[in-house]
């Protein structure tokens, strides 16, 4: 018959820091980070040095990459690293547009995972290229996913995010 084995704390401890993997002098552990920050990252170091090809170059791949995931947040980093990327390479309405529709995206997924968090970053996004009424349907569809959820917390966040945008969330409006 086998013994079970009891590890303890410092051990277990111990396991979880080597499972995680080694950390750069950033602070940055690439075995846990979303794989299209590096690529963001590159954006952003280019477009401090003006290499707008260079930066364009990597916020694609990085769309590329977060477009292969399931998750709302690789859409809504890449969405809010091009409304920062057109501010040096194509602004513009048609630049814009584009945004709106990667929010979109996120938003959707954001959504269809039921998360609160997804919906009110969303709305910040809408926002941000323009959209209000996008962003007071994120709102409205936020609220209502905190009550259904029962999300108690959430309603206090959705009344700040409405203040600080000016948008209005209330259901049924």
């Amino acid at each position: 018959m086998r013994r079970p084995v009891i590890l303890g704390a410092v051990t277990l401890a111990l396991l979880g820091v080597l499972a995680a993997g080694p950390v750069r002098a950033d602070g940055v552990n690439p075995a846990r980070e979303a794989p299209w920050r590096g690529y963001l990252r590159a954006m952003d170091r280019a477009i401090d040095g003006q290499d707008v090809g260079a930066a364009e170059r990597a916020w694609h791949e990085a769309y590329l990459t977060a477009l292969g995931t399931w998750g709302s947040d690789g859409m809504m980093d890449v969405a809010d690293a091009y409304v920062r990327l057109n501010r040096i390479s194509n602004p513009g309405p048609a630049a814009m547009a584009k945004a709106r529709n990667l929010y979109l995206a996120a938003f959707f997924r954001a959504r269809q995972q039921r998360s609160v968090d997804g919906l009110l970053r969303a709305a910040e996004g809408f926002a941000r290229v323009g959209d209000r009424a996008a962003a007071e349907q994120a709102l409205r569809i936020a609220e209502s996913l905190a009550a259904e959820v029962g999300d108690r917390h959430a309603p206090a966040r959705i009344r700040a995010l409405a203040s600080t945008l000016a948008v209005t969330p209330e259901a049924g409006r």
